[in-house]
């Protein structure tokens, strides 16, 4: 019995210092980041090459339309807000369209949305349902918004700029001297 209430409290205090320690590595990495930014501007040159490579990795390919879908409130933002940025859109050209899980109100999920992305909730299309649906949503999962934005030069710019940017990196030999 004492040796298995001490392995019991031995645990405890392993389990406390792994935590411990785990946030002390957290917190290095976090100051590193932050010294490593520190100074970093994001004019429009490095804001459209920033853009063009996300838009590559999330956006669609079909062609006629800009459109990126994700549950990320924080990533829809931060691409809206940079697209604004660089291109100054026509607002007029926006739509969303919602895809929610069945127990989710639509009525929030667009009022919700439409703040974040501040596109008023009249430029939202119908939602789309999934009627798979067989849990309780997470009370901070907000559903899928999928951003449209109509203008198919912009969309081959974007494209065509992140397909160069690629093409520019695949060109490199890179080593970890030329990496700076």
């Amino acid at each position: 019995q004492n040796w298995l209430s001490a392995l019991v409290k031995a645990r405890l205090k392993a389990s406390h210092a792994h935590r411990t320690e785990k946030l002390k590595r957290v917190e290095k990495i976090r100051q590193e980041v932050e010294e490593f930014t520190t100074g970093i501007k994001i004019d429009k040159v490095l804001g459209e090459l920033i853009f063009s490579i996300f838009y590559l990795a999330e956006g669609t390919k079909r062609e006629n339309t800009i459109t990126v879908a994700n549950s990320n409130p924080n990533l829809l933002k931060s691409f809206l807000n940079l697209f604004r940025f660089l291109y100054n859109p026509d607002e007029k050209k926006f739509r969303c369209c919602l895809h929610l899980r069945k127990d989710q109100s639509e009525t929030q999920a667009k009022n919700y949305w439409s703040k974040i992305l501040n596109i008023p909730v009249s430029k939202f299309h119908k939602t789309q349902f999934d009627k798979r649906t067989t849990e309780q949503t997470f009370s901070d999962y907000k559903g899928v918004c999928v951003l449209v934005y109509f203008d198919m030069a912009l969309q081959r710019r974007i494209l065509y700029l992140g397909e160069k940017l690629l093409k520019m990196m695949n060109e490199i030999k890179w080593t970890r001297s030329s990496a700076g």
